[in-house]
């Protein structure tokens, strides 16, 4: 434990918005065309994911035309999830209606580009204003019922970098973290499995008094 106060830090749920997705009827044959700036782009992947599997049931690479074609798809409903060069993606849900002898359906997706996982997070991380100022990052994190956390992964990023992580640390037995870092303002994101992930800003400096960041997090979410 970390003489001195104790601090709850208030938080902010990393970004999460739903948003329910446009679903276009289709038979059980596709054809589709994958375009970038209007031209047809070669050597897109296609990855059909029927109703909620975590594994495609088919993948599919386009042609010189850029163009891939589907038959006999089982009816339901899949999300189609087209990933084209320099992280440009399209992400499509179809419903599977009619089976053939019915004409393919023709659709196209226009890949428009895509943050990469680490600009994704350098991008959230500008959002939060800092609310805590601490001299040195020491916290514990836990549930809803003040139990401890063990094992969850904090990242900690410098806010205004765009040269990735300042450091990672995972949480002991008892929920308790610590990372050392130079002056600065940060953002911590914590994340732990069925939880939703959680970030604090702070400002790192020798000035502030010894604190511990009791952090409580979410069940659930994303």
């Amino acid at each position: 434990m970390v003489a001195g106060a104790l601090l709850s830090a208030s938080l902010v749920s990393a970004e999460c918005v739903e948003v329910p997705p446009t679903i276009r009827p289709s038979s059980d044959r596709v054809r589709i065309t994958a375009r970038l700036d209007g031209e047809p782009l070669r050597g897109v992947k296609l990855e059909f994911f029927f109703a909620n599997e975590q594994k495609p049931r088919l993948v599919l690479s386009t042609d010189l035309q850029g163009v891939a074609s589907a038959s006999q798809l089982w009816p339901g409903f899949y999300r189609v999830v087209a990933t084209g060069p320099d992280y440009r993606t399209a992400d499509w849900y179809l419903e599977v209606r009619n089976v053939s002898p019915t004409p393919a359906t023709s659709f196209e997706m226009s890949l428009v580009p895509s943050l990469s996982p680490l600009e994704t997070r350098l991008a959230i991380a500008k959002k939060p204003s800092v609310t805590q100022r601490i001299h040195e990052l020491n916290g514990v994190l836990f549930d809803p019922s003040g139990a401890a956390i063990p094992g969850a992964e904090i990242e900690i990023l410098r806010k205004g970098s765009t040269v990735g992580s300042a450091g990672k640390v995972k949480a002991d037995e008892a929920g308790h973290f610590n990372a050392s870092l130079v002056e600065g303002t940060y953002v911590a994101l914590m994340k732990a499995a069925a939880f939703r992930t959680e970030m604090v800003a702070f400002e790192l400096t020798q000035k502030a008094s010894s604190k511990e960041l009791r952090i409580s997090t979410r069940i659930g979410g994303c």
